[in-house]
């Protein structure tokens, strides 16, 4: 358990042996063959990105994902020395310090492949990167028809190497699979022809926590765990089948207990009104 201070009045208590336990049973869910990246970006979604990081590459973890390479970099100032891959846009200024702390990055524009190509250029040996292909969620992203070419552009610049490639699904979570499928499908389409132009991508990852948990064909090479390994199943709307067991505790004292007679409103815009003598506690 994190220690928590005695002067506050509301807390969260992380229980580090959930985030092991989670992570064990989600390893044993896809198998040996498949790599593990515990998602720590946003802080480890509240619940200390360095700690949790630790722990899951303790418990097994392959990679650990952030968001943008400034998270990546505070991990290595914690001396962290896992694979670390930024999700997120990467701007061409955050080139050189990707590079330097060997945080590889998405890319999605020239313009940052150009500037990655320039930083690396002295390094020992290719720079790996990953891309990311847009399937439909409508966010970050290359467009499947704009994949080839933007491929065998970066595969011509000096310094790089194409190590990876990505989508995200947006729907993953119901239980209808339609439009599930249909991004995989289109994620199969784009690397077959990428790689028919240009060649192999070693790494093809699809799967956020609710495909590893749910849609075995997106595991791929790696697959992402992100709100399972905090122990919530993505959503009520499929009966998961791995045991999860939530990792954040929010604890709170009271400060106030009294009855309120009937009639009586509680907060702003009046939004509860007790019927009866309510007893109500004040945190």
């Amino acid at each position: 358990m994190m220690q928590t201070t005695a002067n506050f009045l509301t807390w969260a208590e992380i229980d580090l042996d959930a985030i092991v336990h989670n992570l064990h049973a989600l390893k044993a869910h896809v198998g040996r063959d498949v790599q593990t990246v515990a998602v720590v970006k946003a802080n480890a979604y509240g619940h200390g990105a360095i700690p949790v990081a630790k722990t899951a590459l303790t418990a097994g973890a392959d990679w650990l994902a952030v968001n943008r390479v400034a998270e990546g970099v505070a991990l290595r100032t914690a001396r962290i020395d896992a694979r670390i891959l930024a999700l997120g846009y990467c701007l061409p200024s955050e080139a050189e310090v990707a590079v330097a702390h060997r945080i590889t990055p998405t890319v999605t524009t020239m313009a940052t492949a150009r500037a990655l190509a320039v930083a690396a250029a002295s390094a020992p040996q290719p720079f790996p990167i990953h891309i990311k292909i847009d399937t439909g969620m409508g966010r970050l992203g290359l467009l499947p028809e704009e994949a080839v070419a933007f491929v065998r552009a970066v595969r011509a610049l000096p310094g790089l190497r194409v190590e990876g490639i990505f989508s995200h699904f947006a729907v993953a979570d119901e239980s209808d699979t339609t439009f599930s499928a249909r991004q995989h499908r289109v994620f199969g389409e784009v690397v077959r022809a990428i790689e028919h132009d240009s060649g192999e991508i070693p790494i093809k990852h699809l799967a956020n926590s609710a495909a590893t948990m749910a849609f075995s064909p997106a595991h791929f090479q790696m697959v992402r765990l992100g709100i399972a390994l905090y122990g919530l199943p993505p959503s009520q709307a499929i009966d998961w089948a791995v045991d999860l067991r939530p990792a954040m505790t929010l604890k709170t004292r009271i400060a106030r207990v009294r009855t309120l007679p009937a009639g009586a409103s509680v907060g702003y815009g009046r939004t509860f009104i007790a019927a009866a003598p309510t007893p109500i506690a004040l945190a």
